[in-house]
């Protein structure tokens, strides 16, 4: 479904938090052979720290980068540019019912989903190669999880077992 991403050094994959980005940087890494980074390798919302890690061959998943797509993402670069677009009914009942394994309930997103999608659609995306996937498609990936067996599962905490 993604071995075209391997004709670039890097992938970032962004989008609305809990629109898909992490199981999407999962089966994109499956498909490239690149290495997959969560978005906690820098720590979120540290935007400043993302060059330290994201290396050649590596698929970032980064929610928080989408407002800093711009700078981050320079037209020489060969990047390509994920983003994950989901129903935003979808994306609000995740949001809602999110907690951390441990039970807590997780702070709220740096912006909603309408937001994060209003955000890309004024963006100037003429300055990076980008590719923008349903979430719904990704049901035909290997690596896919179908609903039903989601319930009580985390998505950090999730393998491919």
């Amino acid at each position: 479904m993604f071995k075209h991403l391997k004709n670039y050094d890097k992938v970032l994959v962004t989008g609305p938090h809990r629109s898909g980005t992490t199981i999407t940087m999962r089966m994109i890494a499956h498909d490239t052979g690149f290495t997959g980074l969560d978005e906690k390798v820098f720590g979120f919302r540290f935007i400043r720290e993302l060059p330290r890690v994201w290396q050649a061959s590596t698929v970032l998943q980064a929610p928080n980068a989408l407002p800093w797509l711009p700078v981050l993402v320079r037209p020489e670069d060969m990047v390509a540019v994920v983003m994950v677009r989901r129903s935003i009914a979808d994306i609000t009942a995740s949001v809602a019912r999110q907690k951390a394994p441990d039970g807590r309930h997780v702070q709220a997103p740096v912006f909603t989903a309408e937001q994060g999608y209003r955000l890309w659609s004024s963006m100037y995306k003429g300055g990076f190669s980008y590719l923008e996937v349903n979430y719904e498609d990704l049901s035909d990936h290997p690596l896919w999880v179908p609903k039903e067996r989601r319930v009580g599962w985390h998505h950090k905490t999730w393998r491919n077992e």
